[in-house]
């Protein structure tokens, strides 16, 4: 799923996993997938609270585990970029909401 960067598909070339496929010098710059920039792009932030803790634990934010946030994130841009691919919007995405 996705596409490989530049630097996976030159070290694929330099160990003679892609048959056929010839890498000049300096062929050209790096240029960004639309689809994968926009899967990435984040929802909007959260609209500022007027709610704010006068003594300690009053307001306690509980943060989820960070390891576990990251590979949700991960599958989400993933998953917006495909739909971004197939030209289909998010509501594709069903119950997430992305």
């Amino acid at each position: 799923m996705g596409h490989a960067g530049k630097q996976q598909l030159l070290e694929c070339v330099k160990k003679g996993e892609l048959k056929g496929v010839e890498v000049k010098e300096g062929a050209g710059q790096q240029r960004k997938c639309p689809d994968c920039t926009s899967g990435k792009l984040p929802r909007t932030s959260f609209p500022i609270s007027s709610d704010h803790a006068s003594t300690p634990l009053e307001l306690v934010h509980m943060d989820q585990n960070g390891a576990a946030e990251r590979l949700n994130r991960t599958l989400t841009d993933l998953a917006r970029a495909i739909l971004a691919h197939a030209e289909l919007d998010n509501t594709w995405l069903g119950c997430y909401g992305v």
